[in-house]
């Protein structure tokens, strides 16, 4: 999920895809809490980099245009299924739905603030990558992540049904159809496993 500066989605993609690399590489099982502190690493050690900073432009500045976003993301091997993620939105495992509320004033613990923390007005409490959720891929059925403007939509069983499987493009038009009723960015990913019955 994406903070409100209108460049904080180009933070957003390059860092999707960074963690999606590092989460490959680390792997999960049986150690997911070394996965959390890992990943959280990587993200801080990458988004520290001062050499973003000129006389012109302070760091913090950078940070605040352009890597203000929250992440919520999931790892499946053939043993167990990790859901990991900092800050707010939602997920459901077999159709139980959690929601990651944003804190006070609508403001998420996004990743970055560890990296600028002294420049902030107020401490945003912990920040970093946890671990929420620990499943054995056996017995996961469905999983569905969401940025906090999918917490908006009160059913994700419309979006389970084998129509939307074989051809993806089904979700984005559905969310496009529902853009006037939600009111934050939304982004969907569902998977099913098809190994269970």
């Amino acid at each position: 999920g994406c903070g409100s500066c209108p460049s904080s989605e180009v933070g957003a993609r390059l860092f999707a895809q960074f963690l999606a690399e590092v989460a490959l590489v680390i792997q999960i099982p049986p150690r997911a809490l070394y996965f959390a502190r890992a990943m959280d690493e990587a993200a801080q050690d990458a988004l520290s980099l001062q050499r973003l900073e000129t006389d012109a432009r302070p760091f913090a500045s950078t940070v605040n245009d352009f890597f203000l976003f929250t992440v919520l993301g999931a790892v499946i091997t053939h043993d167990e299924a990790v859901i990991y993620g900092c800050g707010d939105g939602v997920f459901e495992v077999n159709g139980e739905r959690t929601v990651l509320k944003p804190g006070a004033g609508n403001e998420p613990a996004y990743l970055a603030y560890a990296a600028i923390r002294a420049s902030l007005a107020r401490d945003p409490g912990p920040v970093e990558v946890k671990v929420h959720r620990r499943i054995p891929t056996d017995s996961l059925r469905s999983l569905v992540i969401g940025t906090d403007g999918a917490g908006e939509i009160p059913d994700f069983s419309e979006f389970m049904k084998p129509e939307y499987a074989e051809n993806p493009s089904l979700l984005q038009k559905r969310l496009r159809g529902m853009g006037n009723h939600l009111h934050d960015d939304t982004t969907v990913v569902c998977v099913w496993n098809t190994r269970t019955p």
